[in-house]
């Protein structure tokens, strides 16, 4: 409603009114008809309701006047601002008194002075632009400066009108306020806000600002510049929010924007940000909320890059972090650091291990003193107080000297937590602040034990070295570089005569000048670095009548870098030892001639003592295949094996002589354990049982039945062990005991092998005795026993081989048991196998030996049969009266009444012919239990030790039916093939063994289809084109070798399953290993006998070729050393089955290929051809082996692994193989001869 143009002027001139500053003022107001109206406001008290009003009076026309004048004059005089009024030249025609006051002057001093005499120098033009706006638009209004009496310069805000007055001159009247200090702010503040805008930019800060209700962002230019967007972007919520990172700074960002706006609350944080360039920031964002009437409408706050001080901090952890790792990592180096009072402030994990203290209990607690001996710490501040004249102790006898120098280095004694002591070498710095002030001091100490103990063994050995020297019992020197003497021993001053002489810092050159050319070479090459020596120079000295022999060496010693410091030299009369090494050289040859002899002798005894057993072996093996009764069988067999045992016994001691000399190895093959078991308990059970002994067999239900072993050598060890318990056991028990110890790989097993026996025991002092050979316990029972004492240690000795050893636990008086793991690879293709036999259900077991009724017991539970058991006779028929028995098994031998006399008594009384028994009894016992079985109705008898299969086959006739064999082949294909469709691939490059191996395929396969190949390479092609059922394989073919050809073949789709029969004429254990990793099912070694080929075949074609149950598995490691003779044709036709016309013709092959490849190894000597003389005496090897040409075997396995480069070795063999050769070719052609006649 005020006038426009009075506007400002009203609000300063109410304020004045209300303060009282004015009385009454006057201003225009619009009427309701648009007209301005003067009305004249005055200050009115009202004191009642202690409030004060304005009053305002409407002027008329006609007083208006005067009150413009009344009020004029009272608003000018009582104004506190400057009032005046200038004409149009400027000159002042009036100024109030306040005004003046204000400027330094009266009015009266003003009046008449041009308002431009105030203003400040130059200020003409402004002046002038005043003027000229005033009087052309009849008001001005703005700044101007006018200058304080005292010349001050003030600023004034005016608002100046023109009055134009009828008749009169136009008149300015002015209106200033002393905006002087509010202009100084300004100016400030513009400087200020400048300042905070270059320091926003500089610090990287920026603002903004959120509208929520209109939506709307403002960001200011540093925000934009930090976000790296265009000038013209255009910023909403979401999009600000969407530059955080995504993950934990946008939610967190997110969350702090929810929380200002619905609860109020400010937030302050760091967040990663990623600009619209793709940079990774780090930033600070600050947020506010502002509400109105509780709703949020504005959020605003500050942005500040702080990318920069992320990385300082980052980079400055890090560095911290390296800085305590290394502190953390330096764990045998003791850090200490303190402020300058001494208080500990660092102590580091090295200080913690090396001390004994942690780090919380000294760290702003204590002192480095505590650590240090007191002794130590006087002595050294006495030391310090007297170099530096002044009082040292305390802590400052640690620092004072650093101080002074930078450091301080010396060794102190550390006392640690736990009273113990510790040599270290500290070294104490002082840390000082960036202006040079000491901030603390740090110390650095590092144990000395280990190099005081060093130092102290190097002094001890320099010590020892120098005693070394001087009293060696040898001439010894050391010399420097220049060979000069740094020691000698006493021996080289004795020996080189220098007793009246002072050599050491001399020349050797200056003590002998007389020094060859050689020996200074010698010298000159050992500084070098060379070693050298000669155990033997002759020489004759002078005036001697037999020569002399020297033994010396000259070696470089060297410095601690590696540098050769000197040499040494060592010299010795050698000439006794010398004379007692040829003493020996004599002893030694007269002692081989009589080894040699020895030898002979052995060799011929062993040939004189078998010609009679082999008599013994062949006949009682003749008289077994005739018709004879079951026990004149059982006794023969015996007889056959005792002979055959007998034969051991010999080889025994040939052995020993072998195993002494190192020529003895192990024919490690597939081999049957129960066989090996089952005849090695035979062979001993008669002279066990003979003496009333019990003898038992314990085999674990577990064991593998086929395992790799040395048949003979496993076999010679049991009866060994098995022999020795029945020759020391008068009573009680023997038990042989097998079971597996553990899997120790895919096909690998420990099994451990015991013999226990209730006889006369070793002593503890005697037990090691035992196994020195030809040595028993004491003579007393050599005396009473017998034997040689030789079996233990041949035994032993066998078993090292095997990788294993004789264990022996012993009490006197009450039994010993010898036991041994051996490691072995078994087939797993065979398990046991039991079946619950519905027929039987309760056995009773009446045996008086405990052992003996659980290892029944045992073997009747795999057929899910409960058993009770009785220990006397008597026992046992109470036990029938009281329940029934599906069967019964009664010992013969028992206390009270035997056997027989329960079974007697059982037929009288109980059950006359219902009961099935088997009766077990002793091989001595035979003619008593033979007649007793037949009156009394026994179903079975057998001698102990009673085996699995012994039980099976009572079961079997108990239950009137056949249960499965205990050893049942694991499924290796689905279905069995027809004996009619079998298809049988023969590969061997040998005619002969392929003649040999093609008629026993067909005797044991009668309806097979067989192909033959020569090599690998025609092997593979067969394959290819139709997959055989079985391929027998030899290993060493040219072309391709039957390893790579099995590899090959196995790829062929539907021959992962195909048995492929490895055939080899080595046996040794590394072809085994490596025709099994070439897929190979199976291995045998050459000669290839029909009964070895039948068991293989059964195997591999799951039961195609029946073995017979009482055939056994001859051992198929090729033609023993014992049988060395030019052809042993008895084995040939054995092996033919006694048909001569198959004999005559493989002979007639055999001698085209032994002639072929005879001839091929002898061109290939001449050439010296080493690799291939090696594969031509192989395939000699495998030919001999089959045509059962021992001589011829031998020695072409001597040639194949004799040494490359030796031919005088290799003409001396193949001289005597050519001789055997020819006399097996001309034995060749007489039975081929005779076989025409």
């Amino acid at each position: 409603m005020v006038h426009p143009d009075e506007r400002r002027e009203t609000i300063v001139n109410l304020n004045s009114l209300r303060y009282q500053r004015i009385d009454v003022f006057a201003a225009r107001i619009r009427a309701n008809d648009g007209s301005y109206k003067v009305v004249e406001w005055h200050y009115v008290l009202n004191i009642d309701q202690n409030s004060w009003v304005i009053q305002g009076l409407v002027q008329s026309d006609e007083g208006l006047l005067q009150t413009h004048s009344g009020l004029y004059k009272l608003f000018f005089e009582h104004s506190h601002d400057l009032m005046c009024m200038h004409d149009s030249q400027g000159v002042l025609l009036s100024v109030n008194p306040s005004g003046a006051e204000s400027l330094g002057y009266t009015p009266e001093e003003l009046i008449g002075k041009m308002l431009l005499d105030l203003m400040p120098t130059g200020s003409a033009p402004a002046f002038t632009d005043y003027l000229q706006q005033v009087l052309h638009s009849g008001h001005a209004e703005g700044v101007m400066p006018i200058l304080h009496k005292n010349g001050k310069k003030m600023v004034w805000r005016y608002r100046n009108s023109l009055v134009r007055q009828k008749g009169q001159h136009d008149v300015v009247i002015g209106n200033a306020v002393d905006i002087t200090g509010s202009h100084k702010m300004a100016r400030q503040m513009e400087r200020l806000q400048e300042l905070l805008a270059e320091t926003n930019k500089t610090a990287r800060v920026g603002g903004w600002e959120v509208d929520i209700k209109k939506g709307k962002v403002f960001w200011t230019q540093v925000t934009r510049e930090i976000h790296e967007v265009e000038a013209d972007f255009v910023p909403d919520i979401q999009m600000g929010l969407s530059f955080y990172k995504q993950g934990h700074s946008r939610a967190l960002i997110e969350a702090c924007v929810r929380d200002a706006i619905t609860e109020g609350r400010e937030y302050d944080v760091e967040l990663e940000l990623i600009t619209a360039k793709g940079n990774h920031l780090w930033v600070r964002a600050i947020g506010k909320a502002e509400f109105v009437n509780g709703q949020c409408v504005r959020l605003f706050g500050t942005f500040q890059d702080i990318n920069e001080r992320k990385k300082r901090e980052v980079e400055i952890s890090r560095s911290r972090k390296l800085l305590q790792d290394v502190l953390d990592s330096a764990s045998k180096i003791s850090i200490i650091a303190t402020d300058q009072a001494g208080i500990i402030t660092m102590f580091n994990k090295g200080a913690e291990n090396m001390l004994g203290y942690k780090a919380e209990e000294l760290v702003g607690i204590g002192s480095p003193e505590i650590i240090h001996l007191g002794s130590e710490l006087e002595r050294r501040a006495s030391e310090l107080s007297d170099e530096y004249n002044l009082p040292i102790s305390g802590f400052r006898t640690f620092v004072h000297h650093a101080e002074q120098h930078g450091s301080d280095v010396r060794d102190w004694t550390y006392k640690r937590k736990d009273g113990s002591l510790i040599p270290v070498n500290l070294t104490v710095t002082v840390i000082r602040s960036e202006g040079g002030e000491i901030a603390g001091y740090l110390g650095i100490a590092t144990d000395m034990t280990e190099i005081q103990t060093t130092q102290n063994a190097l002094l001890q050995e320099k010590a020892r070295l120098s005693a070394f020297v001087t009293h060696a019992p040898a001439a010894v020197a050391m010399f420097d570089t220049n060979i000069c003497y740094l020691a000698t021993s006493q021996k080289w001053i004795e020996d080189y005569h220098l007793e009246n002489r002072q050599v050491l810092g001399l020349s050797h050159y200056e003590v002998f000048p007389n020094i060859s050319e050689q020996w200074k070479d010698i010298h000159q090459r050992c500084l070098q670095g060379e070693i050298l020596r000669n155990h033997e120079e002759c020489w004759r000295p002078p005036g001697w009548s037999h020569d002399q022999y020297l033994s010396w060496e000259v070696r470089p010693w060297f410095l601690h870098d590696g540098k050769v410091g000197g040499i040494m030299m060592f010299t010795s009369d050698v000439t006794a030892d010398v004379a007692q090494r040829q003493e020996l050289s004599a002893a030694k040859l007269a002692a081989e001639q009589a080894s040699v002899a020895k030898s002979e002798f052995l060799a011929s005894m062993s040939h004189e003592i078998r010609t009679p057993l082999n008599g013994i072996i062949g006949f009682t093996d003749l008289l077994l295949k005739t018709e004879i009764s079951a026990l004149q069988g059982q006794y023969l067999n015996i007889v056959n094996q005792s002979a055959t045992a007998l034969m051991g016994v010999i080889n025994d001691i040939l052995d020993f002589s072998k195993i002494e000399a190192g020529k003895l190895e192990l024919d490690v093959a597939r081999c049957d354990l129960l066989e090996i078991i089952s005849q090695a308990t035979d062979i001993v059970s008669y002279s066990i049982q003979k003496k009333g002994v019990e003898f038992l067999l314990n085999l674990s239900p577990s064991l593998p039945r086929y395992a790799w072993v040395d048949e003979i050598r496993l076999k010679q060890v049991l009866l060994n062990l098995l022999s020795n318990a029945a020759k020391f056991t008068d009573h009680g028990e023997i038990e042989l005991s097998v079971v597996p110890v553990g899997q120790t790989g895919q096909t690998q097993q420990k099994i451990r092998f015991s013999v226990r026996d209730t006889g006369i025991g070793i002593r503890a002092d005697r037990v090691e005795k035992i196994f020195t050979a030809f040595t028993q316990e004491d003579g007393s029972v050599a005396k009473k026993y017998g034997g040689t004492g030789l079996g233990l240690t041949i035994s032993n000795r066998l078993l090292a081989m095997m990788g294993s050893q004789l264990q022996l636990t012993s009490q006197l008086g009450k039994g010993s048991t010898f036991s041994f793991d051996i490691e072995v690879n078994v087939d797993d293709s065979y398990a046991f196998a039991f079946e619950k036999v519905e027929q039987i259900q309760h056995v009773l077991i009446v045996d008086d030996n405990e052992h003996n009724q659980m290892i029944l017991a045992s073997i009747f539970e795999l057929f899910h049969i409960s058993t009770d058991s009785a220990r006397s006779g008597a026992e046992g028929l109470a036990l029938l009266k009281a329940r029934s028995y599906d069967a019964a098994v009664i010992d013969f031998h028992m206390p009270e009444m035997d056997g027989i006399a329960m079974i007697d008594q059982i037929r009288k009384e109980l059950d006359p012919n219902v009961l099935p028994i088997l009766l077990l009894h002793s091989s001595a016992d035979d003619i008593i239990v033979n007649e007793a079985v037949s009156r009394l109705g026994v179903m079975e008898h057998l001698s102990k030790p009673v085996k699995i299969d012994n039980i099976v086959s009572f079961v079997n006739k108990v239950s009137k039916k056949t249960i499965a064999s205990v050893f049942e082949k694991k499924s290796k294909s689905a279905t069995p093939v027809s004996g009619s469709e079998l298809h049988v691939l023969i590969a061997d490059d040998n005619d002969a063994n392929l003649f040999l191996t093609n008629i026993l395929v067909q005797r044991l396969l009668p309806n097979s289809r067989i192909s033959q190949a020569k090599n690998g390479i025609q092997a593979l092609e067969i394959c290819t084109e139709t997959l055989p059922d079985l391929i027998l394989m030899d290993i060493q073919m040219p072309e391709m070798d039957g390893y790579e050809s099995s590899r090959q073949i196995r790829k062929l789709p539907g021959a992962d399953m195909l048995p492929i029969v490895a055939l080899s004429a080595g046996g040794f254990k590394e072809d085994r290993d490596r025709s099994v990793q070439a897929g190979m099912n199976a291995y045998l070694t050459k000669p290839v006998v029909e009964q070895v080929l039948r068991q293989v075949l059964a195997e591999q074609l799951n039961g195609q070729v029946p073995v017979p149950e009482n055939s056994t598995t001859p051992s198929a490691a090729g033609v023993p050393a014992e049988q060395a003779t030019d052809f042993n044709l008895d084995k040939l036709v054995e092996t033919f089955l006694g048909d001569k016309d198959f004999v005559k013709e493989y002979l007639i092959v055999t001698k085209s290929s032994l002639s072929a490849t005879f001839n091929e190894l002898e061109g290939h000597i001449k050439a010296q051809d080493f690799k291939a003389v090696k594969f031509a005496a192989h395939k000699l090897k495998g030919i001999a082996a089959y045509a059962c040409l021992p001589n011829v075997h031998r020695l072409s396995a001597e040639i194949e692994h004799i040494e490359q480069g030796d031919p005088q070795i290799l003409t001396s063999i193949f001289g005597e193989l050519r001789a055997a050769f020819n006399k097996a070719v001309i034995l060749f052609d007489d039975v081929i001869t005779k076989s025409d006649q």
